[in-house]
């Protein structure tokens, strides 16, 4: 209670939602305490006064929570702490890459990080992690790469389609998309890769 007492009377520091709660907890018994200890032995009434007065302050917090500018301590799981095994992340990447493949899922503009993971039966959570952590590369850019190599493809076995064309084939749902990804994943522009 020391640290968080002295937030509260710091002007800088912020509380975050669980030492509120904590001080909320720690001043209402205090006041229960504090009006049952002061009162005369026949005088009751007051502790249950201030019993009410402090269950209903504690839920007009609760509701308002959502309103209030606290520092919300989310307990979140960090990738650091929990690895995923080799052979389970080996096994998860063969069946990401089949199901890519196989399916051409990339081709899909809408394809989303949730869609894919609910597609292989994995929670978006880990797929995030296995790509993080194994490839080092973001949900969007590795998707991106195989859209990429498909548009590639497309650039060489048919020359007559404009680039436009082959963006959408592709999977890129606008030509500005399109442009960034392959400067990005191949260093030069369609025009300049056809060239070559």
């Amino acid at each position: 209670m020391r640290g968080t007492l002295k937030k509260l009377i710091t002007p800088k520091e912020k509380l975050n939602y669980n030492e509120v709660w904590l001080i909320s907890v720690f001043f209402g018994v205090f006041i229960i305490w504090f009006t049952y200890f002061t009162s005369s032995y026949t005088s009751y009434i007051l502790g249950a006064f201030s019993f009410s007065f402090v269950f209903y302050l504690s839920g007009l917090l609760l509701f308002r929570k959502r309103k209030q500018d606290f520092i919300v301590s989310v307990k979140k799981e960090k990738y650091a702490n929990i690895k995923i095994e080799e052979n389970e992340a080996n096994r998860l990447l063969e069946k990401i890459e089949f199901t890519l493949t196989k399916e051409e899922l990339y081709k899909n503009p809408n394809l989303t990080l949730s869609i894919f993971a609910k597609k292989i039966n994995i929670r978006p959570q880990l797929l995030s992690q296995l790509l993080n952590d194994n490839l080092n590369k973001s949900f969007s850019q590795f998707i991106n790469e195989y859209r990429i190599e498909e548009a590639k493809h497309l650039l060489m076995t048919n020359t007559n389609l404009k680039i436009d064309i082959i963006a959408e084939k592709s999977g890129f749902n606008s030509n500005s998309t399109f442009y960034t990804a392959f400067k990005k994943v191949t260093n030069t522009t369609p025009a300049k890769y056809i060239q070559k």
